[in-house]
């Protein structure tokens, strides 16, 4: 009887062993570690070099954390993966579309050696780092409760750019990632940061005629889009339907194809051009939704001195509340 009672109590007390060793290990890292990404997020555009922030902090100073490289994981239409050494090294193989600075690293006298290779904010050697009561070692974690010596947090700062040259258009997902090398805890890993890559805006040559305006004119402005400016463009891939023409974003009343360009016809009044105005401006997209812009050098008449002078000054007043 006595026997069973104390299998039944050797039984309890190693369960119990158990769980207090399963919830040390779960909670701690949690509590002790934070990987944060700052400053990505948003739409770039195709070519841009986004640059951001990640940092590192180890906010509890009694526990010592494995601390192997940092890794960038980017999701989307093409996966991008780049890892460093803890000193800002690239670690070959990587995707050189990554790039990293470190900002702050700590010192070499903040790094514990022996079992675990990891962080600590004093230096130490031996089983004084990461290596109490068999849950830093044993388990894989490095964590030694109560164990380390104490000192102030410790953080590391880098900054990231990701060139977009070679990158798809589409949404994108980045993750950073503190790797430990142990099972147990593979890596403590930042929150998602999102971002979008559009396509960069095509710049096309327009041409307006006439090239001086009268803003009270009922008359038309033709734009002309040349072909082949940029080179390889095609203006039979713009959308007509999308394209508008001037502060008043008008809207094309005809249009059509000829002598290698793209013919397009504006109202004059719809225009929203306006006296002393000596530049106007078309936007619009391709069909595959490449956005285009291009601006023209223009002049006014017919606005200014003697009696029309409160026409100018009442026509800007009435086009202010209809903008609104």
């Amino acid at each position: 009887m006595n026997k069973i009672r104390k299998q039944k109590s050797f039984l309890v007390s190693t369960l119990i062993t158990l769980f207090i060793v399963i919830i040390l290990l779960i909670s701690g890292p949690a509590q002790a570690v934070s990987v944060i990404i700052s400053g990505l997020g948003g739409t770039y555009t195709k070519g841009d070099s986004i640059e951001f922030t990640v940092s590192v902090n180890i906010t509890d100073p009694d526990k010592y954390v494995p601390a192997a490289n940092i890794s960038l994981d980017v999701t989307g239409p093409v996966n991008l993966n780049r890892t460093f050494t803890l000193d800002g090294t690239p670690i070959p193989d990587g995707d050189t579309a990554i790039t990293i600075t470190p900002v702050n690293t700590p010192q070499p006298g903040q790094f514990g050696y022996g079992y675990g290779y990891g962080v600590d904010s004093e230096s130490g050697t031996g089983y004084n780092f990461g290596y109490g009561y068999g849950y830093g070692y044993g388990y894989g974690y490095g964590y030694g409760y109560g164990y380390g010596v104490k000192g102030g947090t410790i953080t590391y700062t880098y900054n990231v750019t990701i060139d977009t040259t070679s990158l798809p258009e589409g949404n994108y997902n980045a993750v950073a990632n503190l790797n430990t090398g142990k099972e147990v805890k593979p890596a403590f890993t930042s929150a998602q940061a999102a971002f979008t890559i559009s396509a960069a805006i095509v710049q096309v040559t327009v041409d307006i005629r006439p090239k001086t305006i009268n803003p009270e004119s009922k008359g038309v402005i033709t734009v002309f889009i040349l072909n082949n400016t940029p080179a390889g463009f095609d203006v039979a891939d713009i959308d007509i339907s999308t394209v508008k023409f001037g502060p008043g974003n008008a809207s094309v009343i005809n249009s059509n194809i000829a002598a290698n360009r793209l013919i397009l016809k504006f109202d004059t009044e719809d225009t929203g051009i306006q006296c002393e105005d000596t530049q106007a401006t078309l936007t619009g997209k391709t069909y595959s939704g490449q956005d285009i812009t291009g601006s023209d050098n223009i002049s006014t008449v017919g606005c200014g001195g003697g009696g029309h002078g409160w026409k100018k000054l009442l026509r800007q007043f009435l086009w202010q509340i209809w903008l609104r």
